[in-house]
C-alpha cells in the first residue's frame, strides 16, 4: 500500500493545497492514525493500516 503526505493527498483529491487546508488534512489523517485506521510509515507519510479493515 502506498503512503501519502497530506500535500500529495490534496493533489490527488483535487483539493485546495494551501497550507491551512493541508494542515486540516494532516490533522484528519493523524486522527485516523490514532484510531488504527492509518499507519505512519515514516514521519509525515501515512498509509492504510491493513487492507482488511472494515470498522
Amino acid at each position: 500500500m502506498a503512503a501519502f503526505a497530506p500535500g500529495q493527498l490534496c493533489q490527488i483529491l483535487d483539493a485546495d493545497a494551501e497550507p491551512k487546508h493541508r494542515e486540516g488534512v494532516r490533522s484528519r489523517l493523524e486522527r485516523l492514525a490514532g484510531r488504527g485506521i492509518l499507519t505512519e510509515t515514516e514521519p509525515g507519510m501515512l498509509a492504510l493500516a491493513s487492507a482488511g479493515w472494515h470498522g
